[in-house]
């Protein structure tokens, strides 16, 4: 491959579009998650062009990464071809494996027209540390046994590095979760972030204090990306009082 880009590039054959194809915002594919997958898309290509993708380690393009000897990437689905009649797009997927957030790299298109002129675009991609973890904001609650229900409600936090809270652009998350050993799962809206507990769920016994215990068992973004239970605060047990008992006698 021929690293002297200024040379080769021909900037009036090609007007390319870069595309993230995730969400509006753009910025999870450009500072992805490390275990996150992510597809980039060139678009404004012109039918039967080759095209290529490949990542560099400089923004120069001359050390170009081979996902077969390096760990931290892996790239998905055919980083080569020919846009097809009818066409004005290329898309590659990339997997950012463990690893991947102590370097930066180059992603790189090269386009070739049928004169074997050839075009060259680059994006920039950061990955992150994936220390996302996702944790109930209180270990235990109580209440009285009510005759009328007693179904409740968890908060929960989805926090980042850094324990910051996750923004909105990775909601809604589907929560995995037990109660009382049965497997249940909800969807998490940002502007919502609970738990519905029902007592479909547990059995309770209005003359017996009962013990509902809730655990977070795995969680996963609006990305499909896993977000971990935090190790200390994905547990929550709540108490439910009997009710006094009353004996009448004559």
């Amino acid at each position: 491959m021929n690293t002297n880009k200024t040379s080769n590039i021909i900037l009036t054959i090609f007007i390319l579009v870069f595309r993230v194809m995730t969400t509006a915002a753009q910025i999870p594919a450009l500072t992805p998650l490390e275990g996150a997958t992510h597809s980039y898309t060139w678009e404004g290509l012109q039918e039967n062009a080759q095209y290529e993708f490949y990542v560099t380690a400089d923004v120069a393009g001359r050390i170009i990464y081979d996902d077969k000897i390096i760990n931290e990437i892996d790239v998905l689905n055919n980083s080569k071809g020919t846009v097809a009649a009818g066409n004005s797009a290329a898309t590659v997927q990339i997997k950012w494996n463990d690893g991947a957030a102590h370097n930066t790299y180059f992603l790189w298109i090269k386009v070739t027209g049928k004169d074997e002129c050839c075009n060259f675009r680059y994006v920039k991609v950061t990955p992150q540390p994936n220390r996302r973890f996702i944790a109930f904001d209180m270990l235990t609650s109580n209440s009285c046994y009510d005759p009328a229900g007693n179904g409740f409600k968890l908060p929960l936090s989805l926090l980042g590095n850094s324990s910051i809270p996750v923004s909105e652009t990775y909601f809604p998350v589907r929560v995995k979760f037990t109660v009382n050993g049965s497997v249940y799962t909800q969807k998490v809206e940002y502007k919502s972030q609970k738990l519905q507990i029902t007592e479909e769920m547990f059995t309770v016994n209005p003359f017996q204090d009962t013990e509902v215990v809730v655990g977070i068992v795995n969680t996963t973004d609006g990305y499909n990306e896993s977000v971990f239970p935090g190790i200390e605060n994905s547990l929550h047990v709540r108490t439910i009082f009997a009710i006094p008992v009353i004996e009448f006698t004559q």
